[in-house]
């Protein structure tokens, strides 16, 4: 629970202050853990995506702060996280001065209902290229209300392959797994939740308490000369609870 301090209260990025004469301020919120890490200016992603960021934080500052006094205030740190992000200032100051003339003319995009967009992978330069030969050809053949729109996507490193070591199937956990006698076929399925490994080990060499497939392995020599861990395999997993394990098993 949130409590007021110094007659301000947080409410999810907004900073809601009272003064004398009980009227209400806002301004924007930021958490301690906050550090302005922002996309790097000088990361591999469209352009689009760097100044989408710069106005997405000019738009909230604008729509947050009660009057332009604590907006000019906001703004000023809002130059700063970007200028530690790599942000060139004069793109910002290009970015906010376009802001601030759309908003006073109260300019609207009378085709905005009739854009289409088409979203194409980024691949660096040749993006831009792409992106100004399609809109050439656009205004040279098509009619002059049709408003086209290209968005570029990228992909991060794991979406081509693992960035992880594929773990080793001894040391799997939450398993369903099978148990089948090399000399007389006789078979046996069981769940652990525990290394694959460690259940494995038990079954084979565990003499307190032991499980049926040791008992069976006890019983019977020519068994046990047989049997190893080759004779265990996996048949399927479950990771979300216990119970949906043993319902597989």
């Amino acid at each position: 629970m949130e409590t007021e301090v110094n007659k301000s209260i947080p409410f999810l990025d907004v900073l809601i202050s009272t003064s004398g004469d009980g009227t209400f301020k806002t301004s924007v919120f930021r958490k301690n853990t906050f550090i302005g890490l922002f996309l790097n200016f000088t990361s591999f992603t469209p352009n689009s995506y760097k100044l989408g960021l710069v106005k997405t934080l000019i738009d909230r500052v604008y729509k947050i702060c009660y009057d332009r006094l604590t907006f000019n205030v906001e703004v000023h740190k809002v130059k700063e996280y970007l200028c530690k992000n790599l942000y060139p200032p004069q793109l910002i100051e290009k970015q906010i001065r376009n802001y601030l003339n759309k908003v006073d003319q109260e300019h609207k995009n009378d085709n905005a209902d009739n854009i289409s967009y088409l979203k194409l992978p980024f691949i660096g330069t040749h993006s831009k290229f792409v992106q100004n030969k399609i809109k050439f050809l656009c205004k040279q053949f098509c009619k002059k209300s049709t408003n086209i729109k290209l968005v570029f996507t990228s992909k991060k490193i794991s979406s081509y392959f693992s960035t992880k070591d594929k773990m080793p199937s001894d040391l799997n956990s939450n398993v369903v797994y099978k148990f089948i006698c090399a000399c007389c076929k006789q078979s046996y399925v069981g769940e652990t939740t525990r290394h694959y490994k460690v259940r494995v080990h038990e079954h084979l060499h565990k003499k307190s308490n032991p499980s049926s497939i040791f008992k069976h392995l006890e019983d019977n020599k020519k068994c046990r000369n047989a049997c190893d861990a080759s004779c265990f395999e996996v048949i399927d997993r479950d990771n979300t609870s216990e119970f949906r394990l043993k319902v597989k098993e």
